[in-house]
């Protein structure tokens, strides 16, 4: 097991910093309006900066126009879809301590709320999502390969690019002007449609809830066949066996240790960007579930062999627990099932 503690590495989480918005102006896809944000917004309020020549929120028509058609009095970033009268707003990046309960998108007509969804509605395993120390990515979104994309207006100096990634307006998104749809989709591969002129959801495909539904049924089936086998034979209690109950216990803690070790090379070894949906939830599962679990009051130094030793202990637990759950449910079962069968005996 010492062999196995020295190339075991803590896990890794990155590091981030949540900036304010800035103001920006931003063109519809027709050329022929522009979206206006004058405000600058954080976690903490809303501040007025002003977007020379404009004083308000809004969409204005794109002839150098200073009066809005319509005017919003929020702050945040916008998809547009074509025309003028509807606009999409995307919620603040997700914070880790807040969950599903913030802002996925909202739809506005002419500046009044029609629909709003919270992250919580749109994805279902928000723990699974790729995280950073404080914040998670919800949404797919689609790079800037080479960094050549135009920036909105009053941005070009403010929103540096990062790793070659510029910012995009509407990146991620696809809007259908026929048919008056936005289509997103989440990094669980979920696919949603939405009528931007009202808001309402006209499609959805949720495979990862399919798949944890259907993943979910196979287990109960096979546990269910597994209680059927078991609970046949006489019931013999933990205690009456318990080196070969703790030994078991053992090496399941070890060997979901040693997988999440792995996991944990590989997530090290690669740019987490780079890194599949599959990937990065393996990792949440196997390593920082158990962090911070273990550690609820945040970030902790330990050593290789100590952290080693921490992840042993968690699944330890965990294996300990499950196995005594399925001691009680098996020997309930047996003990009915036993009961049945004394009585069916003597009323022959």
């Amino acid at each position: 097991m010492i062999s196995c503690c020295l190339f075991i590495s803590p896990a890794m989480t990155l590091a981030d910093s949540e900036a304010g918005g800035h103001p920006y102006a931003v063109e519809t896809a027709d050329k022929k309006f522009v979206f206006v944000m004058v405000d600058s917004c954080d976690r903490e309020g809303q501040y007025y900066r002003g977007l020379p020549p404009y004083t308000k929120s809004g969409i204005y028509p794109n002839d150098g126009s200073t009066t809005p058609l319509w005017t919003v009095d929020w702050c945040g970033r916008v998809f547009l879809p074509p025309g003028c009268d509807h606009v999409v707003r995307e919620g603040a990046w997700s914070r880790s301590d807040l969950g599903g309960d913030q802002e996925g998108v909202t739809f506005f007509a002419r500046g009044q709320l029609l629909k709003h969804y919270r992250v919580g509605d749109l994805v279902t395993f928000i723990f699974l999502l790729p995280h950073t120390s404080s914040h998670f990515q919800w949404r797919r979104s689609l790079a800037d390969p080479d960094g050549s994309a135009e920036l909105p207006r009053g941005l070009e100096d403010t929103w540096p690019r990062i790793a070659g990634n510029g910012l995009i307006f509407n990146d991620g998104v696809v809007f259908d002007e026929s048919a008056k749809t936005m289509t997103i989709e989440t990094m669980q591969g979920d696919h949603y449609v939405f009528d931007y002129a009202t808001g309402e959801t006209i499609s959805s495909r949720r495979p990862f809830r399919i798949a944890a539904a259907s993943l979910a049924l196979l287990v109960s089936l096979l546990y269910g066949l597994y209680l059927l086998r078991v609970t046949a034979k006489p019931f013999r209690p933990p205690w009456r066996k318990l080196r070969s109950f703790l030994a078991v216990t053992f090496i399941v803690a070890v060997a979901l240790t040693t997988t999440g070790s792995l996991l944990n090379s590989h997530f090290l070894a690669h740019d987490p960007r780079d890194l599949d949906f599959v990937s990065q939830s393996l990792w949440r599962l196997f390593v920082v579930l158990p962090y911070e679990v273990l550690n609820p009051a945040g970030w902790v130094e330990w050593s290789d062999f100590a952290w080693f030793i921490e992840r042993v202990a968690f699944w330890l637990i965990v294996s300990l627990t499950i196995g005594l759950a399925n001691n009680l449910v098996v020997g309930a079962i047996s003990l009915t099932r036993l009961r049945k069968k004394a009585l069916s005996t003597s009323n022959i």
